[in-house]
């Protein structure tokens, strides 16, 4: 992940103490990405091309076996060692797989129809009779409206990610400065530092901005002691779409705080997704995004780990309970416990009757 240029030796003289000198050595190998789009390489200038370069061809609405790809290919070698060339997969079709993936568990009826057609496929694989299959799954609906309000339906397979945050006179962030953090630039981001230096701030603004609090203890400790208002805008993508949540924390005459919050689409068109009020805004995200503790438990590993642990859970009873959590197995017990009390009540009707 290292950067291609900077890299060098430092001539030092020890007598003197004087600054040392920077030699820098010129780098001729490395990866470089050749982006094609429609059949143009939409990069060209904004790269430096090595001398003996790896190049990743990274293909947009457009195959491999274009003649112009390999015009373009030509074109490079000609001036350039090339050690290796590598076709990474087409980008329209990754976010075609991120679009259909998350249109799987939008909300509990996608989960509750995927689990009706699951049953539909068991019964008739054991054969079971037209009339009677009929009625098992209009019971398996009846059973679905007495459940919906009792088990949390969460968004475990939904592709998003962070693209921006940026934030202002919140936790140890004082002062009028605006913090910006741009999570595009690369893959994986390390954040380091002494203790006490804000790390574990940044996590929390993402909280912030997502649920309204942290670390299950609201938001009263989130504006900086020293100010009066602050702010976090968290730009996200959700599957082919770009969110923007932009949440104040404001002091109020009687030493208290309140948050307010706007949601926007940005992308793939601009508009304003306010709720009715600042608590129906915060449910709309929470109906993107899932809930807190589901958000913590799949997005966030910090040292002490909430219930649901694979990493230090031994036994295999505790994998189970963790595996139910991720899959949202629970509603199975709900189904369970519904039908059996139907057949309780069934039971007792026909022993009053006979």
């Amino acid at each position: 992940g290292e950067k291609l240029e900077g890299h060098g030796f430092l001539i030092w003289d020890c007598k003197t103490l004087k600054s040392p000198e920077q030699c820098l050595i010129n780098n001729k190998w490395g990866f470089v990405d050749v982006i094609i789009k429609d059949k143009v390489w939409i990069n060209k200038k904004d790269i430096d091309m090595l001398e003996f370069p790896y190049i990743r061809v990274c293909l947009d609405n457009c195959g491999q076996d274009n003649i112009e790809i390999r015009q373009i290919l030509e074109e490079i070698q000609k001036d350039k060692q090339v050690q290796r060339i590598i076709y990474k997969p087409e980008r329209k079709m990754i976010r075609k797989v991120i679009e259909t993936t998350d249109k799987l568990y939008n909300n509990s009826n996608d989960q509750h129809n995927d689990l009706k057609e699951l049953l539909k496929h068991n019964l008739i694989q054991s054969k079971t009779s037209n009339d009677m299959l009929k009625i098992i799954l209009e019971l398996h609906d009846e059973y679905y409206k007495t459940i919906k309000n009792k088990v949390e339906f969460t968004h475990n397979n939904t592709l998003w990610r962070p693209l921006r945050i940026e934030f202002k006179k919140i936790f140890i962030y004082g002062g009028d400065k605006a913090n910006y953090i741009d999570f595009t630039n690369t893959g994986i981001y390390s954040i380091t530092a002494e203790n006490a230096n804000g790390k574990s701030s940044i996590k929390n603004a993402i909280l912030f901005a997502l649920f309204n609090k942290i670390d299950n203890h609201g938001f009263t400790d989130v504006l900086n002691n020293k100010s009066d208002e602050g702010y976090v805008k968290l730009e996200f993508q959700y599957g082919p779409n770009i969110f923007l949540i932009h949440r104040k924390i404001i002091r109020t005459t009687n030493s208290g705080v309140k948050s307010v919050v706007d949601f926007f689409q940005l992308l793939p068109s601009k508009k304003c997704l306010n709720g009715d009020s600042e608590t129906h805004t915060s449910d709309l995200i929470k109906d993107m995004i899932g809930s807190y503790d589901k958000f913590i438990q799949y997005n966030i590993l910090v040292n002490d780990l909430p219930k649901c642990d694979l990493i230090k859970s031994y036994t295999k009873s505790n994998w189970i309970t963790c595996f139910r959590k991720v899959f949202n197995l629970d509603i199975t017990d709900e189904y369970y416990k519904v039908n059996k009390l139907r057949e309780t009540e069934l039971s007792d009707e026909i022993s009053r009757l006979t």
